[in-house]
């Protein structure tokens, strides 16, 4: 997961990962790991249902999303 999150930040300012709310804590350590290591983008959490994460995924407002 931390290697797709490193690619994905390479095209973009700042990285959005977003997950269920059931994974809220687990999404908040992930995120703070990668930006403790000093990206070049940091990284963000958003959480939400998996409609709404699919439809952030198919804007674009997402990068990466934990199913």
């Amino acid at each position: 997961m931390t290697s797709r999150v490193r690619r994905a930040a390479e095209r973009h300012a700042v990285l959005t990962v977003t997950g269920p709310g059931c994974d809220a804590s687990l999404l908040d350590r992930l995120v703070r790991s990668y930006n403790d290591t000093a990206p070049p983008r940091p990284a963000r959490a958003i959480v939400g249902t998996p409609e709404d994460q699919l439809e952030r995924l198919r804007s674009g407002r997402a990068d990466i999303a934990r199913g």
